[in-house]
């Protein structure tokens, strides 16, 4: 059942695919492909729990903001996320939503400076840290990218977005297999009902570690 912009937490996001790159063959039983798989969160209504700080009419700009961002409607969630950048100039939430926004319409400059400047505020962000690796992931910097999503699990290890990135980066790109093994099986053992797509990456994982 999909959650209501109010219920919105860094715990509990609706979390959908963003499809890039080229096309794999689909595993078997398992209804997707690895390389098109990037998890990252619709909205972030505030992975600090400062929604508190803002004022009344910013958090009204913040709920129109988020609701932008699960509608599709990006520009109108920019627009309205940097005014509450500018009202809240301490504040890193917008500036995550800013930098998914933005690789969401493929302006990947605007994407990382917006997700530094995130960092900057919060440095230990589980969000932040995910989303700069998948933009590390982007730009070919695997390694970059792999430091990235364990400085978010490492903020919390809960946090399964950043489990089943690094799981697709050492599967994929780093050719770490054990790397991969570990962080499918977190990311399945953390998640409230088992994902059929990640089970079939696991079965084909362990398949190709017994080579």
């Amino acid at each position: 059942m999909p959650l209501s912009v109010f219920t919105k937490v860094c715990l509990a996001l609706t979390l959908f695919f963003l499809v890039a790159c080229e096309s794999m063959p689909s595993l078997p039983g398992s209804g997707g492909n690895k390389e098109s798989t990037v998890k990252i969160p619709g909205g972030v209504k505030s992975p600090l729990g400062d929604e508190a700080t803002l004022t009344p009419a910013d958090q009204a700009i913040m709920l129109r903001a988020v609701a932008a961002m699960d509608a599709g409607n990006y520009a109108v969630a920019i627009t309205e996320f940097k005014a509450l950048s500018v009202s809240n100039p301490k504040l890193a939430m917008p500036y995550i939503n800013l930098a998914i926004a933005y690789r969401t319409q493929a302006d990947s400059d605007a994407a990382v400076r917006s997700i530094a400047q995130a960092l900057k505020l919060s440095p230990n962000s589980p969000e932040a840290n995910n989303i700069r690796g998948v933009l590390w992931r982007d730009a070919g910097e695997f390694t970059k990218a792999r430091d990235s999503y364990a400085k978010a699990i490492g903020a919390n290890e809960a946090y399964l977005d950043a489990q089943l990135n690094l799981g697709i980066l050492c599967d994929l790109y780093l050719q770490d297999l054990a790397c991969a093994k570990k962080h499918y099986e977190n990311y399945q053992s953390g998640s409230s009902t088992e994902d059929r797509t990640v089970k079939g990456w696991l079965i084909e994982l362990e398949r190709r570690m017994k080579k």
